[in-house]
């Protein structure tokens, strides 16, 4: 029988939980579920700015979206005992894994740790690799209570001279140059604590801004130095890469949830009216929108319990909104100038999470970003995957797509993971087979993480609904789909 492996990704925000269902089999890469809850379904309790607050609350709303995930995948043998297709399924895939994201809220980082490994017969072999990149973590001197959740090297020099690829190559004396990220391990141990109580296991655990930029960035963005910032509700997330390697990481407390907060405020107007003018009226472009100064919007006013409501211009809600955004980037200019990596950036700034689905976004950043090219980033434009629903192909999912592309071979070559081990490719460019090693001298491969340049696109799209800023996604109701999803897999078996 052909193997096969099932890996759920996992994105936990506190505007939003996704999840994707994805078979592994004969080397291909499928999409085969997909869920999410928004900020209206998600009880506040659960979590915040990607922290688990009530583990309760929390698996709850976890458990629930990927049941739904699973459900679309036809792998809840439990529901559906009757149905000989989801009984094979589960029975095949006894133990259910996922790859889970992880608030940059939360996590610290270290940058330009080196470490030193000497070779054994005069040849760079994986182990070397391991113990230089051990090495390095050990001498960040982090406490007891931090876990590593990655180590990317960027660097290495061999007997003193630059190289990009160490292993193979004749030497005596290895240097790893590495950027570390990590977090308390209590973050950590309550998080494998919701999985757990979800029904999943933690295979490995990604950050938020990491997984984005895997799923969005091209390797000439990556080469040529680019900074990816993953906007979401209550946060941004910045990555910056030069020279193909991750050399930058901040989290930013600001997001799409404090231009609602700001027209919530200044228009007094309660909150869940307020996130409705967003959506509707909202406009950051530069110049404007089309609309005339005249036009005006009638809305509720704060405590009167919808008995009474005002009237204010739509050239105001647009200027609040615009203010707040504007404030936003230039939040993220900041950090890009405290980097030390602002001249290292001919890739430009690329934008993506929910918020970069508002109207006018491009065309403000391109007003404050005016040394370097912006553009707008969702998951398709990268990867052409099987399965690949027309709903996963929008920013506010590319977090979630990246969770399972990490787990396909995108992530840093050599790249030390959230369970110690280390991740590596067979050449240069992670365009096939990936492999891993143990931290221990002895050396194995996954046939999950795999070539992804000969994936190909599905023919047959979940829907092709607008995407709408944070509007909610219910994959499960498409019952036709679901239905000649399961015909097809019954001609397989």
């Amino acid at each position: 029988m052909e193997h096969k492996e099932i890996v759920i990704g996992v994105d936990i925000g506190s505007r939003k939980i996704c999840a994707i269902v994805a078979e592994f089999k004969e080397g291909i890469l499928r999409i085969i579920g997909t869920a999410h809850q928004d900020s209206k379904e998600i009880n506040s309790k659960a979590i915040k700015r990607g922290r688990i607050n009530s583990l309760a609350h929390a698996s709850n709303a976890i458990k629930e979206v990927i049941n739904s995930a699973k459900k679309m995948a036809g792998l809840n043998a439990d529901e559906d005992r009757n149905n000989p297709i989801s009984s094979f399924r589960e029975s095949y895939h006894p133990k259910t894994k996922a790859i889970v994201s992880f608030s940059g809220a939360y996590t610290e980082s270290i940058r330009d740790v080196t470490g030193v490994a000497s070779t054994k017969d005069n040849v760079v072999t994986i182990d070397e690799i391991n113990r230089a990149i051990n090495n390095a973590c050990a001498k960040a001197g982090l406490d007891n209570d931090k876990h590593i959740l990655h180590a990317l090297p960027y660097r290495f020099t061999l007997d003193k001279q630059e190289v990009n690829d160490p292993l193979g190559m004749s030497g005596t004396r290895l240097e790893v140059f590495i950027h570390i990220v990590y977090t308390e391990k209590n973050n950590i141990e309550n998080l494998e604590k919701i999985m757990i109580q979800s029904g999943v296991e933690i295979e490995n655990i990604v950050i938020n801004s990491y997984a984005a930029s895997i799923a969005t960035l091209s390797n000439d963005e990556r080469e040529l130095g680019v900074a990816c910032v993953d906007m979401g509700g209550e946060t941004c997330n910045l990555t910056i890469y030069s020279g193909n390697s991750i050399r930058y990481n901040k989290y930013l407390p600001v997001g799409s949830h404090h231009l609602t907060t700001d027209l919530s405020h200044m228009l007094n107007t309660p909150f869940p009216y307020a996130e409705e003018v967003k959506i509707k009226y909202g406009d950051l472009s530069f110049e404007g929108s089309t609309e005339t100064p005249s036009q005006s919007v009638q809305i509720p006013t704060t405590g009167s319990d919808g008995h009474e409501s005002h009237i204010v211009p739509l050239s105001e809600i647009q200027t609040i909104m615009r203010e707040r955004a504007l404030e936003t980037f230039k939040i993220i200019h900041r950090s890009i100038q405290d980097s030390g990596l602002e001249e290292h950036l001919g890739g430009g700034v690329v934008l993506t999470g929910g918020m970069a689905l508002m109207k006018g976004i491009k065309e403000l950043a391109r007003t404050h970003f005016t040394n370097y090219p912006v553009r707008l980033a969702a998951p398709v434009e990268k990867y052409n995957i099987m399965g690949m629903f027309e709903d996963l192909k929008d920013p506010r999912f590319s977090v979630v797509v990246g969770l399972i592309l990490y787990k396909a071979g995108g992530h840093t070559n050599y790249e030390r993971d959230s369970k110690g081990v280390i991740r590596y490719h067979e050449s240069d460019d992670y365009t096939r087979t990936a492999h891993q090693s143990s931290p221990t001298p002895h050396i194995h491969s996954s046939p999950t993480e795999r070539n992804l340049s000969d994936l190909k696109a599905s023919s047959t799209p979940l829907n092709t609904a607008k995407n709408d800023d944070f509007l909610p996604i219910k994959p499960t109701e498409q019952k036709g789909f679901f239905k000649s999803f399961l015909d097809k897999i019954s001609k397989i078996f």
